[in-house]
């Protein structure tokens, strides 16, 4: 077997011995491993990257329309060096979801800022209804109606906005 080892690159044999925890011992486990790397292995490994990226794509949207600091966007891109607990760190929940760890309550050095309901406007998950109306009613109606219930949806938005700001400014006088 030692001249098989010598005769093949490197990069074939750790392929071939992906899944297995020792080396191929005999020609014939060889070519079974062989078989199964270069079949079954490719379509499984893609499927299975395909399913590490796309969850921490959601993970990483997900906190970013919450506004939550500390996302590592290059877990997403790595998905063989990276954990998916490399995206945002979960090791303290109650920090993850504290108004420090917002990126609109709160500047980098982590300073409080001043709270204005103005700060609503700029939230992502206000925005996310909003985009994904409009784009359903441009795939349903075309891109005017799209436009039409984005200006739409903004205008209610900011007219719900003033009645708070107004109710706001009521209690705090």
């Amino acid at each position: 077997m030692t001249h098989l080892i010598d005769s093949t690159k490197s990069w074939k044999i750790r392929w071939v011995n992906l899944w297995h925890a020792t080396p191929a011992r005999t020609r014939s486990e060889y070519w079974w491993r062989c078989l199964i790397a270069y079949t079954i292995q490719p379509p499984t490994i893609a499927l299975w990257i395909a399913l590490v990226v796309t969850t921490r794509a959601l993970c990483a949207f997900f906190s970013l329309i919450v506004a939550r600091r500390g996302i590592q966007f290059t877990a997403i891109m790595h998905p063989f060096s990276c954990s998916t607990l490399d995206v945002v760190d979960l090791s303290d929940t109650y920090k993850y979801w504290s108004w420090k760890n917002c990126f609109l309550m709160t500047d980098t050095k982590g300073e409080d800022r001043e709270f204005s309901p103005f700060t609503l406007v700029f939230f992502p998950a206000y925005w996310l209804p909003i985009c994904i109306t409009s784009l359903a009613y441009g795939l349903k109606g075309g891109w005017e109606a799209a436009m039409w219930s984005f200006f739409t949806l903004v205008g209610i938005s900011l007219v719900v906005l003033i009645i708070v700001l107004i109710v706001f400014f009521h209690l705090d006088n």
